[in-house]
């Protein structure tokens, strides 16, 4: 799995969860087999599917001890203190569900839909309305439209500019933004403001 695809795609995932870290106190589910349970961290994690990614690392001979301990937990509280205290083994468990669904389904559109409705989905139960009708899908695509407009094919590479605090950024480089700006030569001093205006123009569209 290409590398930078797999943060591109998690970063999206992390500001619609939580905006990059910011907000992880996930509401309840109400309804349903995961009654009574509430997401986990910067991507959202549910705990059962904390547990089926882990048992998966663990077939695949990729597990290492720091995400092994999180099958010592009886209590889901205790499994969250220990996820959103150890960012470096969310991320590997983010990594290895996200590099599941990319593999698993045709488009990143479709990848995002089953990280929230279902991993495990099948290609042909998401069809082109249950995208087109799904706010999750709606938020994804925007952002995903936003930062192809930062950074076009003919750009110079971004440098990292943070965008919140750093030890929340949903990726193994700690000043990795989730929105980035080229800072070239050919740029003005207004670039930042730029970058902020971009950053305001996420904000509002995600809600916050």
């Amino acid at each position: 799995m290409d590398r930078e695809k797999l943060n591109n795609f998690l970063n999206k995932i992390a500001w619609i969860e939580s905006q990059g870290g910011q907000y992880t106190n996930h509401k309840q589910i109400p309804t349903g087999i995961q009654k009574g349970d509430s997401a986990i961290g910067t991507y959202g994690l549910m705990p059962n599917t904390i547990d089926e990614v882990v048992e998966r690392m663990q077939r695949d001979g990729d597990i290492t001890p720091d995400v092994a301990k999180t099958q010592d937990f009886d209590f889901e509280e205790d499994l969250k203190d220990y996820i959103e205290s150890h960012p470096d083994v969310e991320k590997k468990i983010a990594s290895k569900l996200a590099s599941h669904v990319l593999s698993k389904q045709p488009t990143e559109d479709a990848a995002a839909y089953s990280w929230l409705n279902g991993h495990n989905l099948a290609p042909s139960r998401i069809t082109p309305d249950k995208l087109d009708n799904s706010d999750y899908v709606q938020k994804f695509r925007q952002l995903t439209n936003v930062m192809n407009a930062n950074n076009p094919p003919d750009r110079a590479p971004a440098q990292a500019l943070p965008v919140s605090d750093n030890s929340n950024l949903p990726d193994s480089n700690p000043t990795q933004p989730i929105v980035n700006v080229s800072m070239d030569s050919n740029q003005d001093t207004n670039a930042n403001k730029v970058d902020d205006e971009r950053l305001a123009k996420i904000k509002a569209m995600m809600g916050s």
